[in-house]
């Protein structure tokens, strides 16, 4: 029998709210173009002492690092609006670790939550399925005094949302309406 994983899948009922999870958390919505919504998260970040950085998504990732606001830690999985596959070479050589982790669409499994825990400075998080879902590990078990940030599709910014005890809150009762699901 192989390893299998232990995962959350998210309910229909909850997609729109998760669409939105910008409006749904305390964040930080930084619009314009990729420059200026780094130097604009940078600003956010300073302003509020927050340590670590984590960037979901390939784009928002290669923006920060190609702006100079090198993440903490990044999670990928190499594809842009869940179709066009990215390079992300470039990305592996600017982290010094690499952990690579199996994470089915529509879904948020044990293995990333393992991984945000396992995560130290200077980590690339590669996804092999779907990343979509992963700032609820970050939110929830990244170190404190932490910022999550990630794309807003459709082109419509960067959210920023600080690991706050709050948003944290908000996230394991937004988690606690997934179904739990075995994957083989």
């Amino acid at each position: 029998m192989g390893k299998y994983l232990l995962c959350l899948k998210l309910p229909e009922d909850l997609r729109k709210t998760v669409s939105k999870a910008h409006e749904y958390f305390k964040s930080y919505l930084v619009m314009g173009d990729p420059r200026n919504v780094v130097d604009e998260a940078r600003i956010i970040v300073d302003r509020l002492g927050i340590s670590n950085v984590w960037c979901v998504g390939d784009v928002v990732c290669s923006n920060f690092v190609r702006f100079g606001l090198t993440p903490f830690a990044c999670i990928i999985d190499g594809k842009t609006l869940r179709r066009e596959r990215i390079d992300v070479k470039h990305l592996v050589k600017v982290f010094n670790h690499v952990i690579r982790v199996r994470n089915p669409q529509g879904m948020i499994c044990d293995e990333v939550f393992k991984a945000v825990r396992r995560a130290v400075k200077s980590t690339l998080i590669i996804i092999e399925g779907e990343e979509d879902l992963t700032g609820f590990a970050v939110l929830l078990a990244s170190p404190s005094n932490s910022i999550l940030a990630y794309g807003v599709p459709p082109n419509i910014g960067v959210a920023l949302i600080p690991t706050s005890k709050e948003n944290r809150l908000k996230a394991v009762k937004l988690l606690k309406m997934f179904k739990l699901t075995r994957v083989d």
